[in-house]
């Protein structure tokens, strides 16, 4: 009994360490300036995505002497596979396009629902842009500015209403001087490891009882219960025609 606690002991105490360190927050840093920056932080670790380091050239290995090709004795002939029976046609042949519209949408509704929890529980801690927008002449920079403007304003509004949003600006001005579109980005993203990690669990049972299971039963053919009773009643439609002879 007491080693069966103590066990129990460790095994609790690996799962609340676990949790713990998945609990940490990760911080993703994303950068644009003339170049791509992403830098990846979590707990004690740093990891310098982009850009990447110069990889360090190989050294060439001394080319061995070709030796002539030895002669393979030829392979016996072996029979051919036989092939396998293609289960979504299986599927279709059982259950019908109905039954694949509807693993389809249990399919795109579990998807959904785990999309929409991480997103919610995504969180960007700043979101800083800034675009100078010019093309030419003053009045093709103003067209550039008005398009960019409607596009970018609507985009950083459906942002801020459906995730998590901290600290957040946007500045967009037309430059009828230099003539080029330049910009910077900013943005520092924060999760919980666990909260994707929960995600994911959840995410395969729903898989697995709402899709996997129902496309498994329809791959198979009808019952045999069926198969012995048609049997059945053939045998004793020809008993009874035997008597009556």
């Amino acid at each position: 009994m007491k080693v069966f606690l103590i066990i129990l002991l460790v095994l609790s105490g690996i799962v609340a360490l676990i949790c713990c360190i998945l609990s940490i927050r990760v911080l993703i840093q994303f950068d644009y300036r003339d170049k791509v920056f992403l830098h990846i932080k979590w707990a004690f670790l740093k990891f310098d995505i982009l850009p990447a380091g110069k990889k360090k050239p190989k050294p060439e290995k001394p080319k061995a002497e070709e030796k002539p090709p030895e002669e393979k004795p030829p392979k016996p002939e072996t029979a051919p596979k036989q092939k396998k029976p293609n289960p979504i046609k299986a599927f279709l042949n059982n259950e019908g396009l109905e039954g694949l519209y509807e693993i389809l949408y249990q399919t795109c509704q579990a998807l959904g629902g785990f999309l929409g929890k991480i997103l919610r529980k995504i969180k960007i801690e700043e979101l800083f842009f800034s675009l100078s927008v010019g093309a030419g002449d003053a009045a093709s920079t103003a067209i550039a500015y008005g398009k960019t403007a409607s596009v970018v304003f609507p985009m950083l509004g459906y942002i801020c209403s459906h995730m998590r949003v901290g600290k957040y600006d946007a500045e967009i001005t037309p430059d009828y001087l230099s003539g080029k579109t330049e910009g910077e980005l900013h943005s520092l993203i924060s999760f919980r490891p666990i909260v994707l990690t929960n995600g994911v669990v959840v995410l395969l049972f729903q898989l697995l009882f709402r899709v996997v299971i129902r496309f498994l039963k329809g791959i198979k053919t009808p019952d045999s219960s069926r198969q012995t009773s048609d049997k059945h009643t053939t045998k004793t439609t020809n008993t009874n025609e035997g008597g009556a002879l």
